[in-house]
């Protein structure tokens, strides 16, 4: 009776571990959606190793998130634009890092999301 109570201690305990751990991991695959770059707020690349995927995980200016293929024409012309908007000083925002820890970069200073 004791073992089961301990068998069942731990698994709860590793469940609720698991679940309040984050996943670096947001794209699990890539989207076939396109999105013009005029509406792409920011970006980040997820890379592979840690995460199954390579992606793109552009964030629009509504707040949604689309994984991409960073390898795609348009998503590299976006990510440019992004780059160039966040260079000359706009109010655009821009986040590049992997999917190991997560900085954005906005106008107003640093803060990281991991």
């Amino acid at each position: 009776m004791t073992t089961a109570l301990l068998c069942l201690f731990a698994v709860l305990l590793s469940a609720t571990i698991c679940q309040s751990i984050e996943n670096p991991c947001l794209c699990i695959k890539i989207s076939n959606r396109m999105v013009p770059a005029s509406r792409i707020k920011s970006y980040y690349l997820q890379k592979s190793g840690l995460c199954h995927i390579t992606a793109a995980v552009l964030t629009t200016m509504k707040g949604g998130t689309v994984c991409a293929d960073p390898k795609k024409v348009w998503v590299m012309k976006a990510m440019q634009l992004v780059d160039a908007k966040r260079t000359t000083g706009s109010t655009t925002t821009s986040a590049m890092s992997t999917a190991s820890k997560r900085t954005v970069i906005t106008t107003g200073g640093l803060f990281n999301i991991s």
